[in-house]
């Protein structure tokens, strides 16, 4: 196998060329796949740059400095370290700075376990094509999306030990010297949020800030002032908390696209009562498209390789939790018409087929990184519920699914009768080998 820093250049372009620029999850990062770091990043194969360690960073930032048709090939670039390295950007800001001024291409900036001394340093440096970045929440990045106004996805964090004050009154000015008294989230969407081109947002919380009102009035109302045509949110959230679903609707009722990722989900009980909330607050998104639930709390799933060997009473939990989550999202689908996609984990989705406003539409699971065991359960809970109902089901859905189901090609049907067959054979062996012994 050839080593990619060994290609001659005429092969790297005419393999650039062959997979796009809408294929960039095949463009890794050189720092992730090769120990010829410095040698790899110089070839333009390599778009999209993962800085993982002090080291690496100033080799590339190097390479970078000396190259700038080189440099010109970099979209993305992801820098995060596990520990503080200030001591790099005091001994290598004017590298830093005039590596950075070299990335005319540059379209995405993600600054993770983020470092003020990094964005101080190229905060005044416009970027002509950049169009997401993640930034920390400090005046360095106040500047520097001031400097990129057309910038159309903003992810904000949060720093750590972030003094918390109380903010002003909604109806007062915004000024700039309330940053030099409090450095967060509502200061930083304060000042950059208003008037300016953003279309996407994330947000994330910390504890402090999800349990204070106000703050989270000031964010969201900063947010309806952006003239970039809002749609996208993304609330990053440490626990299952009601008051972001109950205050985002009265500032933010355009959205077509929520998203909650719930960093640590608490108990079941809290988990309805926070759907409870998604109940209230849907029904005031009227052009809502697409709702995302992360990090729900959710019975540990057993795996193994054949469909064959699935016992059902292993799975009863995860049978429940699937009951649960169509009915969560066929009330929402009622909720709100708009309404098409539900994620509510990760890995799995449900689409409605059909028109939203038409009583023919259903919803289906669809799996995005589960096994080819995890899939056919899926599906098998689904298609016994509408092939095969019972008295005993927790949940009875109407004719259209059948309809649906009827309006299948025929392999399609038949290959969902023989997963129903096929598991409910292996669960009537399990029952009789229980019985014999």
């Amino acid at each position: 196998m050839a080593v990619i820093s060994t290609l001659p250049i005429e092969l790297v372009d005419a393999i650039c060329a062959e997979v796009g620029n809408n294929n960039t999850k095949e463009l890794l990062a050189p720092s992730l796949v090769s120990k010829r770091f410095n040698a790899v990043c110089s070839r333009r194969l390599y778009r999209a740059v993962g800085i993982l360690s002090r080291r690496k960073l100033i080799q590339w930032l190097r390479t970078v400095e000396r190259n700038p048709s080189l440099a010109l090939f970099v979209q993305t670039v992801i820098i995060s370290f596990g520990r503080p390295v200030m001591d790099v950007f005091m001994a290598f800001g004017q590298l830093l700075r005039k590596a950075f001024r070299n990335l005319h291409s540059l379209r995405m900036l993600c600054l993770y376990r983020p470092h003020i001394g990094l964005i101080s340093f190229i905060s005044d440096i416009h970027f002509p094509q950049l169009e997401k970045c993640s930034l920390p929440s400090c005046r360095a990045t106040t500047r520097f999306v001031r400097v990129n106004p057309h910038v159309v996805d903003i992810c904000i964090v949060p720093l750590k030990n972030t003094p918390q004050v109380e903010m002003e009154d909604s109806t007062t000015p915004f000024t700039m010297a309330s940053l030099r008294h409090f450095v967060g989230t509502p200061s930083l969407a304060r000042a950059v949020l208003p008037g300016s081109q953003v279309r996407s947002l994330q947000i994330h919380w910390d504890q402090a800030a999800t349990l204070n009102r106000q703050i989270i009035e000031h964010t969201f109302i900063s947010a309806s002032q952006a003239e970039g045509d809002l749609s996208s949110i993304c609330n990053d959230i440490p626990t299952y908390h009601t008051i972001v679903l109950s205050i985002l609707p009265l500032h933010l009722s355009q959205l077509t696209n929520l998203t909650f990722t719930i960093r640590t989900p608490g108990s079941f009980a809290d988990r309805d009562a926070f759907f409870s909330a998604v109940d209230t607050a849907i029904v005031h998104l009227p052009a809502l498209q697409i709702l995302h639930i992360s990090g729900l709390l959710t019975p540990e799933v057993p795996d193994v390789e054949d469909i064959e060997q699935v016992d059902e009473t292993v799975v009863a939990d995860n049978y429940a939790e699937f009951v649960h989550e169509l009915k969560a999202v066929r009330r929402w689908g009622g909720l709100c018409s708009t309404l098409r996609l539900c994620q509510l984990h990760l890995t799995e989705e449900w689409v409605l087929v059909g028109d939203p406003c038409s009583a023919e539409s259903v919803w289906i699971p669809h799996g995005l990184a589960l096994s080819p065991r995890q899939t056919a359960i899926r599906k098998y809970w689904w298609a016994r519920l509408v092939l095969s109902p019972s008295d005993d089901d927790p949940i009875t859905l109407p004719a259209t699914y059948l309809r649906f189901i009827e309006k299948m090609g025929s392999e399609q049907l038949a290959h969902l009768r023989e997963i129903i067959r096929r598991v409910e054979d292996r669960s009537e062996q399990s029952e009789e080998q229980d019985t014999a012994e």
